[in-house]
C-alpha cells in the first residue's frame, strides 16, 4: 500500500489514491459475486444448501456496496435450477403477485421432496428385475419386490 502513496506530497493526494484503490477493489469484488450469482447451478446439492449459498453470495455483493434485493436474488436462484424444477419456476414467475424468497424456498423444498419420493434407485430396480422366485427378507416373503402373504 505504501508504494501507492510514497510519492504523494499532501494528505489529500494520499486520500484520493487510497479511495481510488479501494473503489477498484470493491468493484472487482462486486463483479466477482455478481458473476457467481449468475453462474452457480444447483446441481446435486439440496435446495436448502443451494439457496443458502446464493444468499451468501447476495450478502457478499451487498457488503461490497452493490445492494441486491430479495426479488433479484430469487431470479438468480430460479435461473440456476435444472430442468427438474421447470414447473415450479414457471409457476413462481408467472404469478401476478410477487413471491417472497421464503415462500419460494418452501415451494422449491416441497418440490425437491416430491422428486426424491418419485426417484427409485437404479440398483433397487435392477435387483427387483433380476429376482427369480421369492426370498425372505426380515421375515417377509417378497416376489419381485412385492410383499407376498
Amino acid at each position: 500500500m505504501f508504494r501507492h502513496v510514497a510519492k504523494c506530497s499532501t494528505a489529500a493526494e494520499i486520500w484520493n489514491i487510497l479511495e481510488m484503490h479501494f473503489q477498484y477493489e470493491s468493484k472487482a469484488r462486486a463483479l466477482h459475486f455478481r458473476n457467481l450469482l449468475q453462474s452457480t447451478r444447483k446441481e446435486s446439492i439440496s435446495i436448502f444448501d443451494y439457496v443458502l449459498k446464493m444468499k451468501e453470495y447476495g450478502d457478499s455483493l451487498t457488503a461490497s456496496g452493490r445492494y441486491i434485493g430479495d426479488e433479484e436474488l430469487l431470479l438468480y436462484i430460479l435461473d440456476g435450477l435444472g430442468p427438474k424444477y421447470d414447473a415450479v419456476v414457471a409457476t413462481l414467475t408467472s404469478r401476478s403477485s410477487s413471491t417472497n424468497l421464503q415462500e419460494a424456498q418452501y415451494y422449491l423444498h416441497k418440490h425437491e421432496m416430491r422428486l426424491e419420493r418419485q426417484h427409485v434407485p437404479a440398483a433397487f430396480v435392477a435387483t427387483v428385475q433380476n429376482s427369480v422366485g421369492s426370498s425372505n427378507v426380515s421375515g417377509c416373503n417378497f416376489r419381485l419386490g412385492v410383499p407376498v402373504e
